[in-house]
């Protein structure tokens, strides 16, 4: 993608499994019209989108969407008024619902919920006390019949707890370090195991658990982080302090855990981060250069290993947030002229390709939590127009013919009469300031359009283009 003050140039195309797909990106809805949304913790349960969000007016509270704009809809305002529950980490147990959420009187609590109103409460008050006092129960994972996550039972002891779905079902599992925190975190289940890490009082340290105490047992001394499964085997990161930040495999055993391979040779650091498997092999951002964060592929071998592609040849690109979509896998990364966009792959070199530079220009659209819910990829991004707010990608199969691109928009910055030339009929362009209130609306006709821009205040302002076949966004600056 080429931008410079001349002229704007758009192209997007992707060609995926020999076929050819359209992008279509458009905003849910505009959750806080006078602000951000952050639309946060999407989770897809009981064929419902459920996410943490803010309207400006509720605070952040619990919502819901169908994919459309209509049906996206504060869902319970557990904390009521314009006081927040920062509601997060929803997760399916036993047909509830289970969850973190703040109440003015107890803090962040584990709350659980039916899907009604009256059926959503507080289970229990683990860090009871004043509103100061919070557990910030979070990492749910269910294991043998039973939910498992952390929680604070003090100001500083961060443990292991375990839930039945009752008040009185709901314990601490283990303390590992009796005179400070164990800090539990990472939890996975694996091989009819619960691993994690937690601190026994002598360092972080690499755990798994059947269930009972005695079947609780250290299997080493290294710390894992960010698990995938792959090929019969958990892989994750971990630094044995001698070869720095490398990619990790273990069977479930001490003797079977040992470094996968070291991929940036002596004490510096890979880094791998976002193992996902896609098509058969290991995907992650890694690094084997100076400062050089690129997307990676693996069979789990070091000859099997390879820079897919290097996205930014000047800097890192910054691969991250990896989902799994209609066959494709789905990433942010930075090509260091179009910021932080959604891009895409299919496995190849040249299957990897932005997918629509969202907030146009070197600035980022920056997206994350994506989510598939009803066959279509969910995510938070900001256009440049809208704060983070919640977007949605959806693939049809097109002839090329049909896709709506805008070829060329020019000169930008802009004195006066400002270009559009498209491939489809444009019917209306609406400009608006970076506020979100519409300056004006121009009906078209016309393929190529022109317009002044005389009446403009020296500015960046927004132009929505749209036509039969799509929507586009451009930012104008006028001089």
């Amino acid at each position: 993608m080429k931008i410079n003050l001349q002229t704007l140039i758009f192209t997007i195309f992707l060609t995926a499994n020999s076929n050819n797909f359209a992008q279509n990106i458009t905003l849910v809805k505009d959750i806080n019209p006078s602000g951000s949304g952050y639309p946060n913790s999407l989770s897809v349960i009981n064929n419902k989108l459920y996410f943490g969000a803010n309207d400006g007016v509720n605070g952040s509270e619990w919502w819901t969407s169908d994919g459309t704009t209509a049906g996206t809809n504060l869902f319970i305002d557990v904390n009521p008024g314009s006081t927040y529950s920062g509601s997060s980490g929803f997760t399916l147990y036993n047909g509830n619902i289970y969850f973190s959420a703040n109440y003015s009187t107890f803090g962040t609590e584990l709350w659980v919920s039916d899907e009604t109103i009256t059926g959503t409460y507080m289970l229990k008050d683990i860090f009871p006390g004043s509103a100061s006092n919070s557990s910030f129960p979070s990492s749910f994972t269910e294991y043998n019949g039973l939910l498992y996550f952390t929680a604070n039972e003090n100001v500083f002891n961060k443990e292991l707890w375990v839930t039945d779905g009752t008040e009185a079902g709901t314990t601490i599992f283990k303390r590992f370090n009796l005179s400070n925190s164990s800090n539990v975190s990472n939890l996975v289940v694996y091989n009819g195991f619960l691993f994690f890490t937690a601190n026994d009082g002598t360092g972080n340290a690499f755990w798994k658990t059947d269930g009972t105490d005695l079947g609780t047992v250290k299997i080493s001394n290294i710390v894992p982080n960010e698990y995938v499964k792959y090929n019969s085997l958990l892989y994750f990161r971990a630094n044995d302090g001698i070869n720095g930040s490398e990619l990790w495999v273990t069977d479930g055993t001490p003797t079977g855990t040992q470094m996968a391979f070291d991929l940036n040779s002596g004490s510096a650091s890979s880094a791998p981060t976002n193992m996902t498997v896609y098509n058969g092999l290991m995907y992650f951002r890694a690094n084997n250069e100076t400062n050089n964060f690129e997307l990676w592929t693996s069979d789990g071998t070091l000859a099997g290993t390879s820079k897919l592609k290097e996205i930014n040849p000047n800097a890192s690109s910054d691969p991250s947030r990896f989902k799994v979509y209609n066959n494709l896998l789905y990433f942010s990364a930075n090509d260091g002229t179009t910021g932080a966009e959604l891009w895409v792959t299919d496995g190849t070199s040249n299957g990897t390709t932005i997918v629509e530079d969202l907030n146009i220009g070197i600035s980022s659209s920056f997206p994350d939590q994506l989510t598939v819910f009803d066959n279509k990829l969910f995510f938070r991004a900001n256009d440049g127009f809208s704060l983070p707010e919640l977007y949605v990608l959806s693939n049809t199969l097109h002839v090329t013919d049909n896709k709506f691109v805008i070829s060329s928009a020019y000169p930008n910055p802009v004195n006066d009469i400002f270009n559009i030339n498209a491939n489809k009929i444009i019917k209306q362009m609406i400009v608006y300031n970076l506020s979100g209130q519409t300056i004006y609306s121009i009906n078209f006709n016309n393929r190529n359009i022109s317009f002044s821009t005389k009446e403009l205040k020296p500015g960046t302002y927004i132009a929505k283009i749209l036509s039969e076949h799509g929507a586009k966004n451009i930012k104008i600056v006028k001089i």
